[in-house]
């Protein structure tokens, strides 16, 4: 069972995830900019910036992503912006990976809240970001990976699951995940 986890800055997807890992029994799968930021040893907002202008970040983070997914051989979580989207034909043809070497994800979830929200949880996780910060990351995020892989963000109608995540607390978003991803395996 492989479930993948998807929503702008902010939703808690790596809350999410850590706590599917956690409480759940999901082995996570996750690698976002701000892992690729510790390794690259500078700054989120660094990486942000040159992601704009510079697909092989994005492309960078992708493979690993699709790399880490291929191994997989249980119950796991992937939790990033483009995770619904990983198995698809568009993105697999832009990484040169083959769709079918990879594993099918079971159950596609979008995580959703309002910008306020999710500004003000990003500047939690980060002291200093602002809203026009979150703001203009989305805006960013969104033409880049429309220009990338031709997939646009804001159209997720086609995923298992919707949880709108400012009604909830991580906890129970994960549990709300954990009981969806049961349903299907029986």
């Amino acid at each position: 069972m492989i479930v993948a986890i998807s929503g702008q800055s902010g939703c808690g997807n790596t809350t999410v995830t850590g706590i599917l890992e956690e409480k759940h029994g999901f082995n996570r799968i996750n690698f976002t900019f701000r892992d690729l930021a510790k390794e690259k040893e500078t700054t989120l907002e660094d990486v942000v910036a040159k992601a704009a202008s510079n697909p092989a970040m994005d492309l960078e983070l992708d493979r690993r992503l699709l790399e880490l997914v291929a191994k997989e051989k249980g119950d796991a979580v992937i939790g990033t912006r483009m995770a619904i989207w990983l198995d698809s034909q568009k993105v697999c043809n832009r990484l040169g990976v083959l769709q079918q070497k990879l594993p099918k994800i079971d159950l596609k979830v979008w995580l959703y809240a309002p910008l306020e929200v999710r500004a003000a949880r990003n500047a939690i996780a980060k002291p200093g970001e602002t809203p026009s910060f979150t703001k203009k990351r989305d805006e960013d995020d969104r033409k880049r990976y429309k220009t990338l892989y031709g997939v646009d963000v804001l159209e997720h109608d086609f995923v298992d699951l919707t949880v709108n995540v400012a009604k909830f607390d991580a906890e129970s978003v994960a549990a709300i995940i954990a009981a969806a991803a049961k349903r299907i395996q029986k």
